[in-house]
């Protein structure tokens, strides 16, 4: 999974390179391909109105040429008419060499009638532009006294009769070659090419001054959309049009403004604690990831902390003030670490420790860039201590103290999952050792977690295969010394091993396997009641009752159910629950029993005294035994208040006409005293210890038999 820095690294790295390829892809705009189009189509025009320009340029060279050769050979006519007439050849030779010198680049020639030169001068006539002016020259007669210009395939030549007397004597030759002509074109080409290149420049810079004239407010939409779909919801939309696209731009604004309220809202919903205001699971997460990914040198220190007795303020004073508890549990977490930190660490002050809620009743603490582990042990005492003062809510105070989980990466783990597993790992380890509320993740600790995973999932698989069965403790009556009844003990048979209850129980309650097992014992015990009733013993019951078995509701169904298919009567069967269960939820007691009552079941206090008596919760409960913890009767002989306490309990029950019951009797002189003081039955090592259902019925008939002597059963 990607750390969080990497994330936005990843996506800050995804933006440039938008806006590289972006900035490198000038034609991938709107605005660029609409003025490059209106670009080529003005360079198009302008390049035809060029070309145009330098035809019509050209036409116009060549009629001025034209009309230039006609007036030279005009004029060399108007000069030559009086030599020619004479036969003047030396001066003819010299007027023709004079006009070719004067005009340039021209050739002038006379020719006679009869179209033979007479004299020549300039530029050389090709043969096939003289072929071309031949008949004007053989004719001259047939040309107007201005003569005439013509197009060869060289130049251009114009030829203009001689006149003597009215009459055409000769004819004058003028010719430009295309090559003097070229010159003149070129130099208007250059021109006309450069107002077309100006022409061309400015039409494009016009054109994309008006396509970002145009396309701007869509490259702003486009941006925004873009940074929009980022979720950067920082641009505000400026366009002033006065068209269609201000309205949109005004639209889009409102609608960012609005889904900025709701990202805002939603960001608080998913990263804050509604309750107390501080960090949720989630965000704890992420500053976990993100610290570990900054952290270099530094020790990262994850402490989760759970809120002893919770539950009970919950139960009791409702969940509102349960929610107002947990608020003022977070306020003052959070200062006390705020003023931890400076205690603790003045120096580091730019990495502030941070509390969040992550579960229930469940905080952690989040402290980055420590120097050593006792920094952060500092903190969570701070933290713990600042608990022990009482909370105040709406009058009541609450006394909630805290039991605290600490795990360090990189010592501990490398990722947040890692470490706050590790712990929570801590923390239940805290739990169990309220000697010991703040507890370090050790790698003992995940061997026991294992261990105890292992033990889970074969306690799963042993209660749907029916491993759990029952063993049968005997009860003696003091007063005959005989076996009267039985306590109903769970076994688990896992594998060749046969666990006793103090291995599975606690964890059976933890994961709901406490009813299963408790039907199982219940069934296992009253078949067997059964089966001995119909051998001729009639042997009363008991079966213990977990509290979260009293719990769930159905109970006394279940209980008649099994009752009715094992065909056991009521009235051997004895529920024995703790002294504890019964003051916590009287109420529910008289309920629960009230129908199983009517139909003859008994009800015992079990471990009576060591719990929180309330004598007149007790007198209204429809109780039937008193059974004496067995603490007070192993302290019989060593402990100078335990004769008093059950000799109190023994006189409370003779008053209340209930039968008592001493647990774990194992020595001679505790069943004596038990027996002068009226206990009424005895249970212990003393007399038996379990006994497995194939084996029970023998021992009770034989110890019947021989009145009660341990010896002779033994």
């Amino acid at each position: 999974m990607p750390k969080a820095g990497e994330t936005r690294q990843a996506h800050a790295a995804g933006q440039k390179n938008r806006s590289d390829e972006t900035a490198k892809a000038p034609l991938g705009s709107l605005s660029h391909r609409f003025a490059l189009l209106i670009s080529v189509a003005m360079v198009a025009l302008l390049l035809l109105l060029g070309l145009a320009q330098i035809f019509a340029d050209n036409m116009r060279s060549v009629a001025d040429a034209k009309r230039g050769v006609l007036q030279q050979a005009r004029i060399v006519s108007d000069l030559s008419g009086a030599d020619m007439n004479f036969r003047e050849i030396k001066r003819l030779r010299a007027l023709t060499t004079s006009m070719a010198a004067q005009y340039g680049d021209v050739h002038v020639s006379l020719f006679s009638t009869n179209g033979a030169a007479t004299v020549s001068a300039g530029e050389n006539l090709p043969a096939a532009d003289l072929a071309s002016l031949e008949r004007a020259l053989t004719v001259p007669a047939s040309l107007t006294s201005a003569g005439a210009s013509y197009q060869t395939p060289n130049g251009i030549g114009a030829v203009v009769p001689v006149v003597w007397d009215d009459q055409a004597i000769a004819s004058v030759l003028v010719w430009r070659p295309n090559a003097s002509l070229a010159l003149g074109l070129f130099e208007v080409a250059m021109v006309t090419l450069a107002a077309c290149a100006f022409a061309i420049a400015l039409a494009i810079w016009l054109a994309y001054a008006l396509a970002s004239h145009v396309t701007g407010p869509l490259r702003q939409l486009t941006e925004f959309a873009r940074k929009a779909s980022s979720r950067d919801l920082s641009m505000v939309l400026d366009i002033k049009t006065g068209d269609e696209l201000e309205e949109l731009s005004r639209a889009f604004n409102t609608m960012v403004k609005r889904i900025e309220t709701s990202s805002t809202r939603a960001n608080r919903l998913a990263y804050v604690d509604p309750v107390t205001d501080l960090p949720n699971r989630d965000r704890f997460m992420r500053e976990v990831e993100g610290c570990l990914t900054r952290s270099v040198d530094g020790l990262v220190m994850v402490a989760v902390m759970d809120l002893n007795r919770f539950r009970w303020i919950n139960e009791t004073l409702g969940p509102q003030l349960g929610d107002q508890t947990l608020a003022a549990v977070g306020n003052r977490l959070s200062s006390t670490v705020t003023t931890a930190d400076r205690a603790v660490r003045p120096t580091n002050l730019d990495s502030p420790s941070l509390i969040a809620r992550i579960g229930s009743d469940e905080f952690a603490l989040l402290c980055a860039n420590l120097r050593d582990p006792s920094e952060g042990a500092r903190i969570v005492q701070h933290l713990v201590g600042a608990m022990r003062q009482p909370v105040i809510v709406e009058g009541h105070s609450l006394n909630v103290s805290l039991s605290v989980g600490v795990a360090f990466a990189p010592r501990d783990g490398k990722s947040p999952q890692e470490l706050i597993k590790h712990a929570d790992l801590a923390l239940k380890a805290s739990k169990r050792d309220p000697e010991h509320r703040v507890r370090q993740f050790t790698p003992q600790m995940n061997r026991h977690a294992m261990e105890r995973l292992k033990l889970e999932t074969d306690l799963r698989a042993g209660v749907e295969r029916g491993e759990i069965f029952a063993v049968y403790q005997p009860k003696i009556d003091f007063e005959t010394n005989t076996v009267i009844g039985v306590e109903a003990l769970a076994r688990w048979q896992r594998g060749d091993q046969v666990v006793a209850p103090g291995a599975f129980i606690e964890l059976a309650e933890e994961i709901g396997l406490i009813d299963k097992i408790g039907e199982q014992v219940l069934m296992h015990g009253c078949r067997a009641a059964a089966e001995w009733r119909k051998q001729g013993l009639n042997c009363k019951l008991a079966v213990n009752v977990s509290p979260k078995q009293f719990e769930r509701s159905g109970l006394a169904d279940k209980v008649l159910e099994t009752l009715r298919q094992t065909g056991l009567p009521p009235s051997l069967l004895e529920l024995e629950i703790t002294e504890s269960m019964a003051v916590s939820d009287p109420e529910r007691v008289s309920d629960l029993m009230r129908p199983l009552r009517a139909m003859g079941v008994r009800l015992a206090i079990d471990d009576f005294g060591a719990g929180h008596s309330n004598l007149v919760t007790l007198t209204r409960l429809p109780f039937d035994v008193f059974k004496i913890d067995q603490q007070f009767v192993r302290a019989l002989h060593d402990d100078a208040q335990a004769p008093a306490i059950v000799e109190m309990i023994l006189a409370m029950a003779e008053a209340m006409k209930l039968e008592t019951v001493a647990e774990g009797v194992e020595t001679t002189a505790q069943a004596d005293f038990l027996r002068r003081r009226g206990c009424t039955l005895g249970q212990g090592y003393l007399f038996s210890p379990p006994i497995a259902e194939a084996k029970i019925l023998p021992f009770i008939r034989q110890w019947n038999a021989s009145a009660g002597d341990p010896r002779a059963v033994a």
